[in-house]
């Protein structure tokens, strides 16, 4: 692993996040935190990026170790645990990685889209609320994904069977 200036580094990510086109709320979070840390790495004279100079400024910043935190992660931290993962990323593979993968916008197969139909209509009638029925849908699209790249029936299960699962 090549030892890079943290400007450099800074820079480089900064620029990634701006053609990986994330939004500019989110370039803005991550650019304040970077000056942070650049200001962390300025009063302590730290020229170079390292692990554990990300640990360290964690530590100092926010009174935790980012290998003991609390389970689940405050909201607060999700911006520099991310920010560090990336510079991280940058300076060992040159990119960054995503950490979130996202749908791909293609329909569901013919079976799986049935039974997610009838998924629906079997909330609705159990009156469940609209946002609750959307993350149980999620969780069925994925579930039903698992089953078709296993090879394994989708036929045997029914929109109440997966409804009193919940």
């Amino acid at each position: 692993m090549e030892v890079m200036p943290i400007t450099t580094l800074v820079t480089r990510v900064l620029a990634e996040l701006e053609r990986l086109q994330y939004s500019a709320l989110s370039q803005t979070r991550y650019r304040r935190f970077y000056q942070r840390i650049l200001a962390y790495a300025g009063e302590r004279h730290i020229v170079d990026y390292s692990e554990d100079i990300g640990r360290q400024f964690f530590q100092a910043c926010y009174a935790c170790d980012w290998l003991d935190l609390p389970h689940p992660v405050p909201a607060k931290l999700h911006v520099p645990l991310r920010g560090l993962a990336m510079l991280g990323d940058m300076q060992m593979h040159r990119m960054i990685l995503r950490r979130h993968t996202y749908p791909s916008g293609e329909s569901p197969p013919l079976e799986i889209h049935a039974a997610l139909t009838a998924f629906a209509a079997d909330c609705e009638r159990r009156g469940y609320s609209s946002r609750s029925w959307r993350t149980r849908r999620g969780r069925l699209r994925l579930f039903g994904e698992y089953l078709e790249a296993h090879r394994q029936e989708l036929n045997a299960v029914t929109a109440s069977d997966l409804s009193c699962s919940q």
